[in-house]
C-alpha cells in the first residue's frame, strides 16, 4: 500500500550541512525494500535542503533590514543566515523581530562615544544562537567577523553603526546594501579653491565606516565670483586619474549667487576618504559643500 513521505525537517527549520554519503540499494532489491526508501528519502531530503539554501540567501546580505530610530534600540526584522561550527553548517531563519541594544555588547559594559560597532549572528555549542554587537570589523568580504585576515564563520556579518559622543546611536535605516541616515550630516561646508593636480582630501570616518564602498551624499556649489563661472571636480581618492564627477556653475548674477545642489553616491577608492578641487577662488559663503545622507557597504 503506497504512503507519503514528509521531509524530516520544516523548510524554516535549523538544517545540519549535509552528508556526504548516500546509502545505495543493492542490485536486485525490491522497489519496496528499505534500501530504496532510504535512498529515495536521502535524495528527497537532499533536494529539499539544496533549495532551502538557495531560497534564503544565507550568504548574502542582501536582504537585511533594520531601524534605530530613538538612538537607543535597534530593530532588525526577520532574516536567514548561514553560520558553522566545528564543521556543521546551519541555515538559519529567525522567525520574529530582534531588538537590541548595549545590553548586546560581547564582554558586557556600555557604548564607548565616538566609535564605531557591528552586529553578527553567533552560533556557539549545543547549537546556541545569539545577535552580538562587537568592535571587531567584518572581513574583506563583508559576510562573517574578521578573524586575523580569514572569515570566522561562526560570526554572520548583519549591519555596522556609530555610536555619538553622548553615547547615543546614529539613527539610521537598513535596507540591505544601504544604510540611510535619518538626517543629514556635514562633512564640508565651503570647501575653496584647490589647486588643480592636488586634491584635497575630506575624511568620511566621523559617520561614515571603513566598510562602505560608497557614500551616499548630498552636494552642494555656490559661486559668489561676479568675475567668472567655476568648476568643482570630485576623486574617488586624492589621484587625479580617479576622477568620478565634474561640474561647472556660472558667475554670479546680480545680487543672487549661483549655486546647485543634487544627491550623489560618491564611490571610495581603497578608504572612506574622497578628493575634491575647485577651480576658482570665490568670495566667502561660496565653494563646495558635502553632507552625508548614507552608505553602502
Amino acid at each position: 500500500m503506497s504512503s507519503v513521505y514528509t521531509s524530516t525537517k520544516p523548510f524554516y527549520a535549523i538544517t545540519d550541512n549535509i552528508p556526504s554519503f548516500i546509502v545505495m540499494p543493492s542490485d536486485g532489491d525490491p522497489l519496496y525494500a528499505a534500501s530504496a526508501n532510504v535512498f529515495e528519502k536521502k535524495l528527497f531530503d537532499g533536494n529539499n535542503a539544496v533549495f532551502e539554501s538557495l531560497c534564503k540567501l544565507p550568504n548574502s546580505n542582501s536582504s537585511i533590514r533594520a531601524v534605530c530610530s530613538d538612538g537607543i534600540n535597534i530593530r532588525i526584522a526577520p532574516f536567514s543566515v548561514e553560520v558553522a561550527l566545528a564543521g556543521t553548517y546551519y541555515f538559519v531563519k529567525t522567525p520574529d523581530e530582534i531588538s537590541i541594544n548595549s545590553s548586546n555588547l560581547e564582554g558586557g559594559g556600555g557604548f564607548m562615544p565616538n566609535t564605531w560597532y557591528y552586529v553578527y549572528y553567533k552560533v556557539t555549542a549545543g547549537p546556541t544562537f545569539t545577535t552580538v554587537i562587537s568592535t571587531t570589523a567584518p572581513h574583506k568580504y563583508k559576510l562573517y567577523r574578521d578573524n586575523a585576515g580569514a572569515q570566522d564563520l561562526t560570526s554572520k556579518y548583519l549591519l555596522s553603526f556609530k555610536v555619538l559622543l553622548g553615547m547615543t546611536i546614529l539613527p539610521f535605516k537598513k535596507l540591505g546594501l544601504q544604510t540611510k541616515y535619518m538626517f543629514g550630516l556635514p562633512l564640508l561646508t565651503y570647501g575653496t579653491h584647490v589647486a588643480a593636480g592636488a586634491p584635497a582630501l575630506v575624511d568620511c570616518s566621523l559617520f561614515i565606516p571603513p566598510t562602505a564602498g560608497s557614500m551616499y551624499s548630498l552636494i552642494g556649489f555656490r559661486n559668489r565670483s561676479v568675475m567668472s563661472s567655476n568648476v568643482a571636480s570630485l576623486y574617488c581618492d586624492n589621484n587625479v586619474s580617479h576622477l568620478f564627477m565634474a561640474f561647472t556653475i556660472g558667475a554670479e548674477v546680480g545680487a543672487s549667487s549661483n549655486e546647485m545642489t543634487s544627491e550623489y553616491s560618491i564611490p571610495f577608492n581603497t578608504t572612506n576618504t574622497f578628493g575634491y578641487e575647485i577651480s576658482t577662488t570665490t568670495a566667502p559663503l561660496s565653494g563646495l559643500t558635502v553632507t552625508a545622507t548614507g552608505y553602502t557597504e
